[in-house]
């Protein structure tokens, strides 16, 4: 391009504009893989505001994605900083004090089989009609948004377990990849019986210290080891209930449960925080180059 003319900096947000990306997109010309020439793409017609408002334009972008970039690593400094306290907590390195400043006792260690309860409850008469999966990334979440609008689950459910609040669900092939929820909300709903799902014994063991628990190194180690062979990595209720756990006291449990949960309320404010930035950006731009 003609430097007199046109500032490098603000074509690259010029290019990523809905102005430009519709001309490429008519021009473009392929089948599978849409591809266009560069004599195609120099047919295409730019309009643009003079170099010193161009100038301006990209400071103020290249500021917003500075912002973003800040964002992001500050997201990602919180994720190491959390990962490297609960492999302390987990390890007994960092310890908690009771109210009046005493140490508490030594952890217990127990088989997860001896604190958890398998859930066994079926949808029986069809009572409850909410079907639901357990999803890497949310947790449970609607069959017909995890499955894009398809309907997998049976027509009869009576098979199904029945899933309340505060209850355990894995997938025993996808474990491995994250693919475990716990229930926070009071909707009521039923999963295919290819799912484990379980409680735990609240004398024993608090849910969320459980679910920080088991996304910590101490459970996957053992998990990798526990593995059923096949096709996939399968863990079953029966080897998930042989991995043992080493357990604080409860009030030690509180403790930690809600010290990991103020880290991840800050992890995602700040991903609230990039959503809107970037949610800001892109209508800017779009607004910008019409």
């Amino acid at each position: 391009p003609d430097q007199k003319r046109f500032f490098v900096g603000f074509g690259g947000y010029l290019f990523k504009s809905n102005q430009v990306r519709r001309q490429i997109q008519k021009e473009a010309q392929g089948t599978k893989v849409l591809s266009i020439s560069a004599s195609r793409i120099s047919q295409i017609d730019l309009y643009f505001p003079s170099l010193p408002e161009q100038q301006k334009i990209a400071s103020f972008f290249t500021a917003v994605d500075q912002k973003l970039t800040a964002l992001k690593k500050k997201k990602e400094l919180l994720e190491q900083y959390k990962k490297g306290v609960m492999q302390k907590i987990f390890s007994q390195k960092l310890r908690f004090k009771d109210e009046s400043g005493k140490p508490f006792p030594d952890w217990e260690e127990k088989k997860l089989g001896e604190v958890l309860i398998k859930n066994s409850r079926k949808n029986k008469n069809q009572e409850f009609i909410l079907v639901q999966s357990v999803s890497n990334k949310y947790g449970f979440i609607n069959q017909e948004e995890y499955f894009e609008d398809r309907r997998v689950a049976s027509k009869d459910t009576s098979n199904y377990y029945v899933i309340e609040k505060g209850t355990f669900a894995y997938n025993p092939s996808r474990i491995d990849v994250g693919s475990l929820a716990y229930k926070v909300d009071d909707i009521t709903s039923v999963i295919s019986p290819l799912y484990i799902s379980f409680k735990t014994k609240k004398d024993y063991l608090d849910d969320l210290f459980l679910l920080r628990w088991l996304s910590s190194e101490f459970f996957t180690n053992q998990m990798n080891k526990s593995f059923e062979g096949g096709v996939r990595n399968t863990l079953s209720y029966e080897n998930l209930s042989k991995i043992i756990i080493k357990i604080p006291l409860l009030m030690e449990q509180h403790k930690i449960a809600d010290f990991l949960s103020a880290i991840d309320k800050k992890i995602e404010e700040v991903q609230k925080q990039i959503e809107k930035k970037e949610q800001w950006k892109k209508g800017l731009l779009q607004q910008m180059f019409v």
